[in-house]
């Protein structure tokens, strides 16, 4: 059997006697959970292969559960895949746009099924440790998590799971909004409690958050449609470069209210709604409460499209 040069690999742990070992072979990227070896001094080391085991096993289940998803991704993804025409059609895409974000979100559900269905299973755990940066899975994520093995809740892995979903707990939809102060782009000090009387989107962003500023033309719209009608939006960014941060606002043409402490992921209103991962954003309603969490695109027009139809 020829061998295959090995570019790239790394390993993270799984537990204390489990990694994931990830190896790139040309441009394909293999995963396999290996079994920690510990050598003796002046032991002697013969070549080892990857054979199967019970967790490589319970991961190709996965794998081929995945295997049509992952190959329409790879499809759409490939330069060569449509004709310089096609690439240039507008509408298409958006479509494939649109059709990605459908398999990821299929990718995930598939994903998580699976977990519920292995609670036992190293794989599971590395599932849920994935997917508990998706603010809107966190609920899923947390109920999976409740079932898993106690053995796996007692990894690194598994702390850091609990962690990151009493993280995401600590605002939640009914409670009261926690109202901070924060500079705009002016150096001018803006209260959350500024906007009572007002339906708030809470938005948190950063100027490198590709995702964050791919919504920005749909916030734009929406912004428009409901400016005038008690609806404002408040964007938190977590940027650390003033600079950056006013460009992006400036290049993305985002005309309502704009606050930073510039203090990145550590600083105290970030810390406080409990954000693991960005976007993220909150409905607040007139009265300060949070009404939604994590909306966008489609889900959010409908929301407001609510609100605003009953008043």
């Amino acid at each position: 059997m020829p061998y295959s040069r090995i570019i790239l690999s790394t390993s993270l742990p799984l537990s204390n006697s489990l990694r994931i070992l990830a190896i790139w072979v040309g441009l394909n990227l293999l995963v396999f959970i290996i079994t920690v070896l510990k050598l003796r001094k002046n032991s002697t080391f013969k070549p080892y292969y990857f054979r199967g085991s019970l967790q490589n096993d319970t991961l190709q289940l996965l794998r081929n559960q995945l295997a049509n998803l992952i190959k329409k991704t790879r499809e759409i993804k490939d330069p060569d895949y449509f004709t310089e025409e096609e690439k240039r059609d507008s509408a298409l895409v958006n479509h494939n746009k649109k059709e990605l974000e459908n398999i990821f979100y299929n990718i995930v559900d598939t994903e998580l099924a699976f977990a519920e269905q292995y609670p036992n299973s190293y794989v599971s755990l590395d599932i849920l440790a994935n997917r508990s940066r998706i603010n809107t899975y966190i609920e899923k994520v947390a109920s999976i998590y409740d079932h898993l093995a106690e053995n796996l809740k007692q990894t690194p892995q598994g702390d850091i799971i609990s962690e990151r979903i009493k993280k995401k707990r600590q605002v939640v939809v009914g409670m009261k909004a926690i109202d901070f102060s924060m500079k705009d782009t002016y150096d001018n000090i803006v209260n959350l409690s500024y906007f009572n009387g007002k339906y708030v989107l809470l938005d948190f962003w950063a100027s490198w958050c590709g995702p964050c500023r791919e919504e920005h033309p749909n916030l734009i719209s929406i912004y428009e449609n409901y400016k005038n009608k008690d609806f404002t939006i408040l964007s938190v960014s977590i940027d650390t470069d003033k600079e950056k941060w006013i460009k992006a606002i400036d290049k993305d043409k985002l005309t309502w209210t704009q606050v930073s402490d510039l203090s990145g992921s550590k600083g105290e209103v970030y810390l406080k709604y409990g954000i693991t991962s960005i976007p993220a954003n909150f409905l607040i309603d007139p009265n300060g409460l949070v009404i939604a969490k994590d909306l966008k695109g489609d889900g959010l027009k409908s929301e407001l499209s609510k609100i605003f139809k009953t008043e």
